[in-house]
């Protein structure tokens, strides 16, 4: 009967170098979390086409989860009002400041529980005074309180 020497050493290194490495590796992202970054990197970046386009690409997913289709819902909202700010012919930012005012009415009336329905209740006063200060033709001036605690039109 002939022995042969097994090298165990090489092995239990490896094996202990792998364990060591997956115990300080962070775990993946969930798809939610890794969705929502990814917009949040195209927002930082002012993307803002590139981000609407990538959410029609996941609300026509199969396999999203609700909760994500309602915070892209609002996502989409946001980004349609943030990307107003930086169209500079009126029609054109009119038209997408309506069309972020009717994405914001759908998410209310579609989901009354969500946690971002005050958020979006705020964008919409927004818009809806942004409009009444565009129809009226005249810039409301900034008001200052005076010393008896009444306010006072800026000079």
């Amino acid at each position: 009967m002939i022995f042969r020497r097994v090298r165990i050493w090489p092995s239990l290194i490896l094996c202990w170098g792998l364990l060591l490495f997956n115990s300080f590796h962070p775990a993946p992202l969930p798809a939610a979390e890794q969705t929502l970054q990814f917009l949040e990197g195209l927002r930082e970046r002012n993307y803002f086409d590139t981000a609407l386009f990538y959410i029609d690409q996941q609300r026509k997913r199969s396999d999203l989860p609700p909760d994500l289709a309602a915070h892209l819902e609002y996502e989409r909202a946001a980004l349609l009002l943030e990307s107003s700010s930086l169209i500079r012919n009126p029609e054109s930012r009119q038209q997408r400041l309506n069309e972020a005012a009717q994405a914001l009415t759908d998410f209310v009336t579609a989901h009354p529980d969500h946690a971002q329905v005050g958020s979006a209740n705020r964008e919409l006063a927004k818009v809806h005074l942004n409009n009444a200060r565009v129809s009226s033709g005249k810039p409301i001036q900034p008001t200052m309180p005076g010393k008896d605690g009444a306010a006072s039109v800026c000079p």
